[in-house]
């Protein structure tokens, strides 16, 4: 907070990515309220709230406390709070001595007219340079005391009493000084009519025409405070209803419910605590999707703005420190499950992940396509990321082809629900995902588009350099995508052959009975299909379970049925 100028969307700017306008004149630039998320640090998000300034050229001192107030309490409705007030004050206007300015300072910190009052009541005063560095060192204050949340009386005496802001301590305040001002004006326009009066009657009619301006502008500014202090005293409902709808956007930056117009209900996501860390938000994010296990007609968690960036980030921190073909060892007492085609199929999963295990007690490989055609696909592709993120990490994602594009329901679901930059993020951090993976020594091959006819070295894929670009027709394609060409059984026999594999498993082909083989290699190639909901078809589920550097399994589900067969040595 702070007067207009003051340096507020200055110190926002030096600790966020975001585009904040600054201002370096007398009017206002911040217009309302506007939310600003940064990470602090792998385990804190800290939200910097920018304001309009007081003394604004277009906006009144008890119109911007109302239009906090507007903004206040609806977050105090949906429990969040705030962790401390920065008000900013400029010491930029008059070059002073150090001397002079220290003496300036005390002035100001010692008089009760001033800062004395806040200070008496725990108010610190800091100094504040134009750097990254001092900005940080001030945010640093509210971070390390810890979550101290603080409810302002205002929020108070809106909420819990259900006072119109006109009759809190804070919009009382706001009508007497807007009052005695008003008086002031009155009275200094009766001195301006006094004075046209004497230059009317000595006929210094230049004089006279100025003081006409005059009295016109007096006049005008007299209006137009009646109307705004006539104001106070109109329905405040409709008032802030009307501001609400302004400054929604950034509102909803900070609660725990999704956009307007999406499914969820604040009771589904209120245990996810604004003043806990990041990472014990993850973790009972988690126990929400595992909560829906075997359930029917269930509404996918709702995730706030800053939860779904902070995932993003500490998935790609992982991606980066992952190989671009995933090696990973045989099971010993954990599974290795591989599941096909996911199509943005929140519900098939969810059922999926309840059926066979869910993720930290049973080790996931996930092909591809997690977005698709669903209602849910933004919801599905987050909560493989929460999953591979919580610890102990034991969920590997593969990169398909859909998590890339620019358009459909991933589009979609992130620009009603989020922002562009919430897409333009996911979009980046599938470029960062591995594109094939072995299992057991190198001898099972896993990738969604299975193989690649120009591949002549396993190897070769480690190369591939992150964030990767699809090209028609490149290696990297065809093992995301799938081969330009048609898999026959004589190519998939050859691409076994010279990589020595004893089984390959791909995706991004449908499959009635959730998975399906390519004829020549003796059912050692197989493909499948985990989405059974998608478009309606109504087909079987399949998981590929590995169970031992040579034991492997096949989980259906469509009528209940489960199949165990075979070993590394013999058809699946």
């Amino acid at each position: 907070m702070g007067i207009t100028g003051a340096g507020k969307s200055t110190f926002i700017s030096h600790l966020t990515k975001e585009a904040v306008v600054v201002g370096h004149g007398i009017e206002s630039c911040t217009k309302q309220i506007l939310a600003y998320p940064f990470y602090y640090d792998a385990n804190t998000t800290v939200s910097l709230i920018d304001t309009p300034g007081f003394d604004d050229t277009k906006l009144s001192d008890h119109s911007e406390l109302e239009e906090l107030a507007a903004f206040l309490k609806p977050s105090y409705e949906n429990n969040i709070q705030l962790s401390g007030i920065i008000y900013l004050h400029r010491i930029t206007d008059v070059q002073l001595d150090q001397e002079t300015g220290n003496g300036r300072e005390q002035q100001l910190t010692s008089n009760s007219r001033f800062w004395g009052l806040m200070r008496s009541r725990g108010c610190q005063i800091r100094r504040v340079l134009n750097t990254k560095e001092s900005a940080l060192g001030l945010v640093r204050h509210f971070v390390a005391d810890g979550p101290g949340l603080v409810t302002l009386e205002v929020q108070k005496e809106l909420v819990d009493n259900k006072k119109e802001f006109i009759d809190t301590a804070v919009g009382q305040e706001a009508a007497g000084q807007h009052a005695e001002q008003l008086r002031t004006m009155k009275k200094e326009l009766e001195d301006v009519k006094q004075e046209l009066k004497e230059a009317l009657k000595a006929k210094d009619e230049s004089h006279a025409l100025a003081i006409k301006k005059e009295r016109a502008r007096a006049a005008q500014l007299i209006q137009d405070s009646e109307t705004s202090f006539q104001n106070l005293h109109v329905d405040m409902e409709k008032r802030m209803g009307l501001r609400a709808k302004r400054q929604d956007a950034e509102i909803q930056k900070l609660l725990k419910l999704p956009s307007r117009g999406t499914q969820g209900t604040a009771s589904q996501t209120s245990s996810r605590g604004i003043g806990m860390s990041s990472w014990q938000r993850l973790n009972l994010l988690v126990q929400e999707y595992e909560a829906l296990g075997g359930k029917k007609g269930f509404i996918p968690p709702s995730l706030s703005y800053y939860e779904v960036r902070w995932i993003i980030k500490q998935a790609k921190e992982i991606l980066l420190s992952q190989p671009t073909l995933l090696q990973l060892p045989a099971p010993t007492t954990v599974f290795v499950q591989i599941i096909g085609d996911v199509r943005g199929q929140f519900g098939d999963l969810i059922r999926l992940f309840h059926d066979v295990g869910k993720p930290g007690l049973q080790r996931f490989l996930m092909l591809e396509n997690y977005s698709g055609e669903g209602p849910h696909s933004l919801d599905t592709f987050l909560m493989c990321l929460a999953y591979k993120v919580n610890p102990p990490q034991k969920i590997f994602l593969l990169r398909g082809p859909l998590e890339t594009r620019r358009e459909g329901s991933l589009r979609r679901d992130c620009l009603e629900r989020y922002d562009k930059t919430t897409l333009e993020e996911i979009i980046e951090l599938c470029a960062y995902l591995p594109i094939a993976a072995t299992i057991a020594d190198d001898r099972k091959f896993c990738a969604n588009g299975a193989m690649s006819p120009e591949l002549l070295r396993l190897e070769q894929i480690d190369s591939f350099r992150r964030p990767l670009e699809l090209k028609a027709g490149s290696i990297a394609s065809d093992l995301a995508n799938g081969p330009s060409t048609k898999v026959t059984g004589e190519a998939a026999a050859r691409f076994c052959a010279r990589h020595m594999l004893s089984h390959v498993a791909g995706g991004r082909v449908f499959a009635r009975d959730g998975y399906d083989f390519v004829k020549g290699p003796r059912g050692r190639f197989v493909i499948l299909w985990s989405a059974p909901s998608f478009k309606g078809w109504r087909s079987a589920s399949a998981v590929l379970r590995v169970v031992s550097e040579k034991a492997m399994e096949m989980y259906v589900s469509y009528l209940g049925t489960h199949c165990e067969i075979a070993t590394a040595d013999g058809d699946i």
